[in-house]
């Protein structure tokens, strides 16, 4: 398994090595470009008209549009499934299907939220993905921190390279990343890590009651 997926990274990223080298020879100056997200579209329309512009657009919501879709929606729905059945969110995104034993409620809970938000973002994909990339961003970070509270302060760990040097580096790196994105996503990636921050806090609060009362 460990052995397939480092294979399939090897040939993606040498597939988009290719690609993108063949690109720049049919296109050599990316400033002539309107909008860098829509340039692989354009050298598409310019090597084979209109008919590959289509054809690119088509094979590319095919082989990642969806399957990436997928994959976020069911990897979602079962982290809310996994906090609904450790009580940490109501326990109706807990129900599994008897059928198809899946998250359901979970699962259409991440589809309409996702379907909302796509559409309000319908003409500004731009700022939908950097706000989706300050979560995953931010998240990134307080796993780095996390790795130095658990390992470096809690265990005493010696291992000053894996448990506090590597994660040091990788959040000077992050936050970095993320000084750069919009003002919109940031604003917006604080606000939800606040509103994060004080629902842990409540919780906290609730099983330490719950724990006394016992």
């Amino acid at each position: 398994m460990g052995k397939g997926i480092l294979w399939s990274l090897l040939i993606v990223g040498a597939l988009f090595i290719i690609q993108t080298y063949l690109a720049a020879l049919i296109v050599p100056n990316w400033h002539s470009f309107n909008d860098l997200n829509t340039a692989f579209y354009v050298v598409a329309g310019k090597v084979g008209g209109p008919f590959l512009t289509d054809l690119t657009t088509i094979v590319t919501i095919l082989s990642w549009g969806f399957a990436n879709a997928l994959a976020a929606q069911a990897a979602i729905s079962r982290i809310l499934f996994g906090m609904a059945r450790d009580h940490n969110l109501p326990h109706v995104l807990a129900r599994v299907h008897p059928r198809f034993k899946t998250p359901y409620m979970s699962t259409l809970l991440v589809a309409v939220i996702s379907l909302l938000v796509g559409l309000t973002f319908m003409n500004d994909s731009g700022t939908l993905s950097e706000i989706v990339n300050c979560g995953a961003l931010t998240a990134f970070l307080v796993i780095h921190i996390a790795v130095i509270n658990h390992f470096f302060i809690k265990q005493h760990s010696h291992d000053y390279w894996h448990h506090l040097i590597v994660p040091i580096i990788g959040f000077i790196i992050i936050s970095f990343v993320m000084i750069n994105l919009n003002v919109l996503a940031k604003e917006i990636g604080g606000i939800w890590l606040l509103i994060g921050i004080g629902y842990y806090l409540i919780l906290r609060v609730l099983q330490r009651n719950t724990e006394m009362n016992l």
